[in-house]
């Protein structure tokens, strides 16, 4: 916005009048004004405040704002800058302040407001509460939260399954790969990744989010301040192609997997982006922030980027969606988070797929959630686990492919992962459109076995560019010998294949061993090249004599790698697998015999209720776990018991409601358990107080709030989206800037 221009005697005598606290600062966040309704807010003398930064003039406004920072942007910048609410300890009063540039004379400074909202405060909590327990109870009629319905009768289908009187798990499922990310000499606590699925979980359409375990992680030092190259930048797309390779050397028939990389902030120091993703595709990466929401919403941005979802239209977001309903960003509803108690009104909130929102004003608005109950794969689950569809890969034919990739300008070409010849099922498809570039199969005449056209694929931030990276499947030819690449008809490079295949043999395991379930093992081979050609292996781990295999690590140069035990399916009669290529031949080798791996006990989250959570005694309570299990993935909801320290067992699933908790503290368990009969527990601890007595009086009874027309409780009304009744839950919160 441009700034405001006011003469100093005009604006001082404006301000006096005002009954809401306003203060002017310099760009050091120092007091050069304060009116007397500010100095009464805070319990100051106006006199004193003048000269004197915030944090001292105004001590109860200090919180974490860098008042100097703050000041300096809204001058700056020119753009209004909303600050944090804060909670006055006399009183119980609730302060809303912003900044936003104007003039005075010559000089230009930050107007400061701070608004007394304690009033609204109290209406929000009342309202939030009325609605939190009408959503909760309409758990006994026919809809509930975050997908779950309970249908009476057997009059109803869903999603083309007859429901006759039971709970179902209805509607869609995300399931993803979380993968620690070591870059720069930092790696991140994998038990991050509980708090970005239950984010997932509250932002998205669905019935649950599926944890998925995987290998040790992808390890590089990715240049992630680097802007060149294409979309976020080389450092990101170096590791989203790798992730890309992860998920391509999977092959244990899950299909429509999301692999998302877990960034160390310290990783991405000078880093203009704090994630990435394909738009659309299945792989993703981005910041953690233990304590905070910045990495679990920037993992809810880049997955939907993965849906396809492009950003909101707000703040500097780029590659914005043009059919957003609000040019601002800003929601179309209001929302509310059942389990944390938080109200969303669309005229301070904004969709978690734009830069706009920050802690507690961040959701997803209706338009959004729609788009993303189309994009989402469908999925039905039976009470104690049964299945009602899962998402599997089909049994097919099979045919073998040249799978490379690398990075492509309208100059060159470097093939920096492959050529590896796979064999894949028929249908395989890199995704990649037609486009300026062209790959040629040619055999030894020069002849054209295969030739294709193809552009590269959209990341996040950005369409798609002249130059980027790339991965390939053409389908194999006998008789190719060189593969060349084109931009729009002209060549710009080609990979020729050289007379001999690489040797490979794994040295260990070699078979009869045995690896326990939380060490430190090591896979390793030998390899040459007859021709001297440098080599690059792609290793995977069996766990079942080959039936199924999983990705150890991708594109390598080293012939050997570390494996940590914990994050390996245990197995009877595993196995290892080396691909080695030398950018064109293809060998593979495996371990002449097999070797044992002990089994894991699985691991569980608590998701809702928060920790330290003070309820009132009455109030319905959410109760809501997670499970994953490295032999059998997430596991069922059928295989979750909850109980409390005070009043015994609550009940059994990994998504519950109970309001019947005695008043005092408890101590709230779930205990999960794998096929194999193996637990975990995980425990949060809450306090329940006694029910208030109220005085009669015109503050009791109903609050008469908006009516449902004007208010969308987005947990509690049920939206009918694709034919399903969908319950949605969801929250957003963006610091640094997303891709």
């Amino acid at each position: 916005m441009a700034a405001v221009e006011l003469g100093a005697e005009q604006l001082r005598t404006l301000l006096d009048g005002l009954e809401s606290g306003v203060a002017l600062l310099d760009e050091e966040g120092i007091v050069r004004y304060a009116n007397r309704a500010l100095a009464t807010i805070c319990g100051r003398d106006a006199a004193s405040l003048g000269g004197r930064p915030v944090h001292e003039a105004l001590p109860a406004l200090h919180g974490e704002i860098d008042w100097k920072h703050a000041a300096h942007h809204a001058i700056r910048r020119g753009r209004t800058v909303r600050l944090a609410r804060f909670a006055l300890p006399e009183g119980g009063r609730v302060l809303d302040c912003a900044l936003a540039p104007i003039r005075l004379g010559r000089d230009d400074v930050a107007l400061l407001t701070v608004a007394d909202v304690s009033e609204a405060v109290r209406l929000e909590e009342r309202l939030l509460r009325q609605a939190r327990t009408q959503a909760i109870a309409n758990l006994g009629d026919s809809v509930a939260v975050s997908g779950m319905v309970r249908e009476r009768g057997c009059q109803t289908e869903i999603e083309m399954f007859p429901v006759c009187g039971r709970v179902v798990r209805t509607g869609r499922t995300v399931d993803v790969v979380f993968i620690p990310v070591s870059a720069n000499g930092f790696q991140p606590d994998i038990n991050e990744r509980w708090a970005m699925a239950d984010w997932l979980f509250r932002v998205y359409p669905v019935s649950r989010i599926g944890v998925w375990e995987t290998s040790d992680g992808v390890s590089n030092n990715y240049n992630f301040p680097d802007t060149s190259g294409s979309g976020c930048g080389d450092g990101w797309g170096g590791l989203l192609d790798d992730l890309w390779w992860f998920n391509f050397w999977r092959e244990d028939g899950v299909s429509w997997l999301r692999y998302y990389g877990m960034v160390d902030p310290r990783s991405l120091m000078g880093s203009r982006y704090s994630g990435c993703g394909y738009r659309p595709g299945d792989e993703s990466a981005g910041i953690v922030s233990p304590g905070n929401r910045n990495g679990p919403e920037t993992a809810a941005q880049e997955v939907g980027h993965n849906h396809g979802r492009r950003h909101a239209p707000s703040g500097p977001a780029a590659n914005t969606d043009p059919g957003y309903p609000n040019p601002s960003g800003l929601l179309d509803e209001w929302g509310v988070d059942v389990g944390r108690m938080q109200l969303y009104p669309p005229t301070s909130s904004f969709d978690y797929m734009g830069y706009g929102g920050s802690e507690g004003n961040s959701w997803t608005s209706a338009y959004t959630y729609r788009a993303m109950a189309s994009a989402i794969q469908s999925v039905a689950y039976l009470p104690g686990g049964g299945v009602l569809a899962r998402p599997a890969r089909l049994q097919e034919a099979t045919a073998e492919f040249f799978v490379g990739g690398g990075f492509i300008s309208p100059t060159a070409v470097e093939v920096r992962q492959g050529f590896y010849r796979a064999t894949l099922p028929v249908t395989a498809s890199d995704g990649l459109f037609s486009g300026p570039y062209t790959v040629e199969m040619l055999d030894a005449a020069g002849q054209t076995l295969y030739a294709r056209g193809f552009s590269l694929p959209e990341l996040s931030n950005s369409e798609p560019e002249a130059g980027g990276g790339f991965q390939l499947f053409l389908p194999w030819k006998d008789g190719t010998t060189t593969v060349a690449f084109q931009y729009n008809g002209a060549e710009i490079g080609r990979v020729t294949r050289s007379s001999s295949a690489p040797d490979v043999k794994v040295t260990s395991p070699v078979g009869g061993e045995h690896w326990g379930a939380n060490e430190e093992q090591t896979v390793s081979w030998a390899a040459a090249d007859p021709d001297g050609d440098p080599l690059m292996y792609s290793v995977q781990y069996s766990p079942d004599k080959g039936q199924t295999w999983l990705t150890l690590g991708a594109n390598l140069t080293d012939t050997g790698i570390k494996v940590n035990t914990a994050h390996v399916a245990g197995g009877q009669a595993a196995l290892v697998r080396v691909f080695a290529t030398d950018g064109f031949n293809t060998t593979s080798a495996t371990s002449p015999g097999t070797f044992t791996v002990d089994g894991h006990a699985p691991e569980v989250y608590i998701g809702s209720p928060d920790d330290g959570l003070t309820l009132t005694q009455g109030d319905p309570l959410v109760l809501h776990a997670y499970g994953t299990d490295v032999e059998d993935g997430p596991l069922p909801e059928g295989s979750f018991e909850w109980a409390s320290s005070a009043d015994g067992a609550l009940g059994g699933g990994d998504l519950i409601v109970t309001d019947s908790l005695s008043v005092g503290a408890h101590d709230i368990t779930v205990t999960g358990q794998d096929a194999q009969g193996n637990t975990a527990t995980y425990s949060v601890k809450l306090t329940v107080q006694p029910v208030p007595t109220q005085p009669a009086g015109p503050d009791s009874g109903t609050i008469e709030g908006p009516s449902r027309s004007q208010l969308l409780i987005w947990i509690g009304v049920a939206i009918t989206v694709v034919g399903l009744v969908v319950i949605g839950a969801a929250v957003v919160l963006s610091r640094r800037r997303r891709a």
